[in-house]
């Protein structure tokens, strides 16, 4: 289970920026104080320093502190804890994580400046796959440079036998290299 929080910081880019194959948004607010008291309880310092990077980074008037009262008390009664971490983004100088086949590397450990690629290789059983076999995305000094789209609003098309009708279902629109022949 320590390896499903571990997973945060090495899908964390720069900032609000995240890996995101697979429909998910680029952007993510994190709950900052779940992923730091998850990190404290595996005594895993990178994942409480993101936490607290995250809980001291975010715009509490326009995202709110975690999206429920019973989240908020937790925050609040947890401060004392969040004190204790260094707000401080991990920014790995390089992942590799086999079971799902995702790789990311940056130019410079600890840093943002220079290169960030991540790329993962699929296969069309893959949940929210969209007929790929691999994806990549680009970052340059913790920018964004070449992008997946994500997907639009989900309708009733996206759960039909017309899905890849759709551009953002389709593989040209998701990195992936094709044949011009």
């Amino acid at each position: 289970m320590q390896e499903i929080g571990r997973y945060i910081y090495r899908a964390h880019i720069h900032d609000t920026y995240y890996v995101n194959f697979s429909d998910a948004p680029a952007k993510v607010n994190i709950q900052s104080d779940l992923v730091m008291r998850y990190g404290n309880r595996i005594k895993d310092q990178n994942l409480g320093q993101l936490g607290a990077y995250s809980a001291r980074n975010q715009r509490i008037a326009e995202i709110g502190v975690a999206g429920s009262l019973s989240r908020e008390l937790l925050y609040l009664f947890n401060l004392d804890l969040m004190s204790k971490y260094e707000a401080k983004e991990p920014l790995l100088k390089d992942v590799w994580l086999p079971q799902t086949r995702f790789m990311a590397a940056r130019q410079k450990g600890g840093s943002t400046d220079g290169f960030y690629l991540a790329a993962q290789g699929l296969h069309n059983d893959k949940s929210h796959n969209h007929n790929d076999v691999g994806n990549f995305i680009l970052y340059a000094d913790g920018e964004p440079v070449i992008i997946d789209v994500g997907v639009e609003t989900y309708t009733a098309k996206t759960f039909s036998g017309d899905r890849y009708s759709i551009w953002t279902m389709q593989s040209a629109y998701h990195n992936l290299p094709r044949s011009m022949v």
